[in-house]
């Protein structure tokens, strides 16, 4: 990672050549302009470099330090994908085994019809039951949400 310093930014325009310089001229001097910054460069991060190879385990223990909540969090964040993956799964082959018994898929979907048609009876038709339909709800609701 190479970023410009004030004396790179002087260098490179002392170094600049004039308008009426030859093409050949504008490239030896673009070159050396090359090589001025990576020498710069090198001089800048030398130290870094050799103390990076001289214990490169403390480099990975502090990066570990610094980034540990982060590596965790996506950590959480597999776990919890992957474990819904296993659940749809672990679903769908319980649906499969469930639809694949004769007589049990169209008895569950008549239970269904049953169950939909006493609810419909029981808390729709009249207004006095659905108003007592929406007090459970908003029972339900202040238990669950609060306040």
């Amino acid at each position: 990672m190479y970023t410009e310093t004030p004396e790179t930014e002087t260098v490179a325009l002392q170094n600049e050549p004039l308008a009426s310089d030859s093409a050949s001229g504008l490239e030896s001097s673009s070159s050396q302009d090359v090589t001025l910054e990576a020498s710069q460069w090198w001089s800048h991060n030398k130290h870094k470099i050799s103390a990076f190879f001289r214990d490169p385990f403390s480099y990975f223990s502090s990066f570990w330090q610094q980034y540990k909540p982060i590596f965790v969090m996506l950590g959480w964040i597999l776990l919890a994908i992957v474990g819904v993956r296993l659940t749809l799964a672990l679903f769908s082959a319980l649906l499969d085994v469930v639809a694949s018994v004769p007589l049990l898929s169209p008895l569950l979907e008549l239970v269904g019809m049953g169950y939909t048609g006493w609810f419909v009876y029981r808390y729709l038709l009249k207004a006095s039951n659905r108003q007592e339909l929406s007090q459970k709800f908003d029972q339900v609701k202040t238990e669950v949400v609060g306040g």
